[in-house]
């Protein structure tokens, strides 16, 4: 049986920010206003990387619903790959536009540790999307803020939060992608960077 992502943080000294699920999704997004949940993964990622904290959940309020339904819309009807990302993750997330990947990168001879905790120095907070593909359906976002501080949280719309240290990070990073999402095989990352924080 696969480990849980709660079990997974604890084994890595992490710690859990918060959960999720895919049921507390339909319930915060449930009704008239939406039939397509393909890409909402996506807007909920940017909508909590464009936070003042990484401790809030972005399914909470009327103004993050309507935000998140808007957004997977416009990216739904406006969509051109990866720089769909590039673009409305600079608009939403409001910073420093810093790197994406050109292609996908393979999971079994690529390292996505590397881009996650790539460290924009000077006390400027690493903001990424991590972007999972499979053999078929749709892709999944994940949300990577890197502090200078090497804290390193990862959101998952599906499981939740968690802070690990960046010690610690790779080997929780190759065990979540291997316990929760086993079937995925190529990875891309679009990255950001904040002002200075101190």
């Amino acid at each position: 049986m696969p480990k849980s992502f709660t079990q997974i943080t604890t084994d890595h000294d992490g710690q859990m920010v918060f959960t999720s699920s895919q049921d507390s999704i339909t319930n915060f997004l449930s009704g008239p206003m939406i039939t397509n949940y393909a890409g909402i993964c996506l807007a909920l990622v940017m909508i909590w990387l464009s936070q003042d904290s990484c401790k809030k959940s972005p399914l909470k309020g009327i103004v993050n619903k309507t935000r998140a339904l808007a957004l997977q819309g416009s990216m739904e009807s406006n969509w051109n790959g990866f720089s769909t990302v590039e673009n409305q993750g600079t608009t939403v997330i409001n910073k420093h536009f810093w790197w994406k990947s050109t292609q996908m990168e393979s999971l079994l001879t690529g390292d996505p540790d590397v881009y996650l905790q790539n460290d924009p120095k000077n006390k400027r907070d690493g903001l990424h999307i991590f972007v999972l593909y499979f053999p078929s359906g749709p892709a999944h976002g994940i949300g990577v803020w890197r502090f200078p501080t090497t804290a390193v949280v990862l959101y998952d719309p599906n499981e939740g939060a968690c802070v690990q240290s960046s010690g610690k990070f790779k080997g929780f990073l190759t065990e979540f992608i291997k316990e929760i999402y086993p079937k995925a095989t190529h990875f891309a990352v679009c990255s950001w960077y904040s002002d200075p924080t101190g």
